[in-house]
């Protein structure tokens, strides 16, 4: 889950689903996932609010007195149960939130200060009620339905194109997720008494992974403008190389070696056996250039300015470390992520790849330190 994102973790691989607090609630982040920074180059690429309470009955109605004499509770003024809230729906935004946790009756416009933005709202087959979970089999299958349905939420939020293919499968089959500074949470719809109605909310992030109050300058959640340049830089993913260290990411608005642009399942993309023949760690050039093929189909549609595009190359970033705990979702998932890196060794970026070309991103030399 920053999220998967994105999906870079989210910002947006590692979603893990928990049970927390009350027992139907589950958190669930992903879309930090998709902020993974890679750690290998391949050849050729750059180096409070809260729920309505509910009152608690007793069950003791009488005292006794010091002489052993039963006598009458005093009695007690009990608010009037309050009606649970009802499901938001998809495209609405909530400014609260319970134990780290989007509040469902906290609805404001999406122009207003707000901490989630609702991306999804299904029927899942295994109640989320905690004890049915573990009957069910356990976490396993709610991570599954967190991935499958956050991360494909959230790239129809973002108003990515369903039919775009990445290999040899659709966006969404392929769980292509934007890259974005955040998380998404899974809970229960509290309004539903089956338990089966799951909500899947994007929460922005920064930096730190501590949650963000954002406001749209559009009626429609912030998320709907990520394939635009007008989603602000600082909740956007992109990697930098420091001398002698390891890859960090930060936002776009500073000197950058890379944007990470979107996450992607290698299995359903690039196939089974492929995926099995492949070291994540240490691919050969062929396999490298195959991942590479599947991030520039996918990534070049979303670069609006020509005299951008001339001088960047989309690649695949995937690792060991990435596909197990990606695995651990799902058996099957193994995140991907597509980036896009300026072709000259000594070239930086700021700003970012994705929009329509009018405040394209400006290429800037490789800060000297």
């Amino acid at each position: 889950m920053m999220a998967a994102l994105l999906a870079v973790g989210i910002a947006l691989a590692g979603c893990s689903a928990a049970l927390v607090g009350t027992p139907r609630r589950v958190a669930s982040s992903g879309m930090r996932s998709t902020a993974h920074a890679p750690s290998h180059s391949p050849a050729g690429s750059p180096t409070s609010t809260a729920n309505p309470a509910v009152p608690i009955t007793s069950t003791r109605s009488r005292a006794t007195s010091g002489t052993g004499q039963s006598r009458p509770s005093p009695s007690v003024s009990l608010p009037p149960l309050q009606p649970l809230p009802a499901t938001p729906a998809v495209g609405s935004c909530l400014s609260g939130y319970l134990i780290g946790l989007p509040d469902l009756g906290s609805q404001v416009p999406c122009t207003e200060p707000h901490v989630y933005e609702m991306v999804s709202v299904f029927d899942n087959a295994v109640p989320l009620e905690g004890a049915s979970i573990l009957a069910a089999g356990g976490y396993p299958e709610l991570d599954r339905v967190a991935e499958e349905h956050c991360l494909q939420g959230t790239y129809r939020a973002a108003g990515l194109d369903p039919g775009l293919r990445i290999g040899s499968a659709s966006a969404l089959d392929a769980w292509a997720a934007p890259a974005l500074s955040g998380e998404f949470e899974l809970v229960d719809a509290e309004d539903d008494p089956t338990g089966k109605r799951a909500v899947c909310a994007l929460r922005w992030d920064d930096d730190t992974g501590d949650a963000l109050s954002v406001a749209s300058p559009v009626p429609d959640p912030l998320i709907s403008l990520w394939p635009t340049d007008r989603l602000p830089l600082t909740l956007r993913a992109c990697v930098v190389w420091p001398s002698g260290g390891p890859p960090v990411v930060g936002d776009c608005s500073q000197p950058h070696r890379s944007e990470m642009i979107m996450s992607f399942d290698a299995t359903a993309a690039m196939g089974a056996d492929w995926v099995a023949g492949v070291d994540p760690d240490h691919p050969t050039d062929q396999q490298q250039q195959a991942a590479d093929r599947v991030c520039a189909q996918a990534v070049d549609p979303l670069i609006g300015s020509a005299s951008v595009s001339r001088h960047v190359r989309a690649w695949a970033s995937f690792t060991a470390k990435a596909w197990a705990e990606s695995t651990a979702h799902a058996p099957d998932y193994r995140m991907t992520e597509c980036l896009v890196s300026p072709l000259e060794q000594n070239r930086y970026m700021v700003g970012t790849v994705v929009g329509d070309g009018s405040h394209p991103a400006r290429f800037v030399p490789a800060p000297s330190s």
